[in-house]
């Protein structure tokens, strides 16, 4: 992610959920990969998993909000935080 080869950290990110789909960070920056190529309902879908699993994490409505605000859902974006 950090040399923007968003496709590859995709693919790699996908194969790492397939092999322990209870790996949040890996989950996490999976929705942060789908946000960056513009894939915003994807990567919301990928959050909402994350904040059912972790309720009390806070950085999970923050990315939601992050990611509604890219996909320009405003509304939906102040009611995540």
């Amino acid at each position: 992610m950090r040399l923007g080869v968003f496709g590859e950290a995709r693919g790699l990110l996908e194969r790492r959920l397939e092999l322990a789909p209870d790996f949040h960070l890996a989950r996490s920056n999976y929705a942060n990969v789908l946000g960056k190529v513009h894939q915003f309902d994807e990567a919301v879908k990928e959050v909402e998993f994350l904040q059912k699993a972790e309720p009390d994490n806070l950085s999970h409505p923050v990315l939601a909000a992050s990611l509604l605000a890219k996909s320009g859902k405003f509304e939906n974006a102040i009611n995540e935080v």
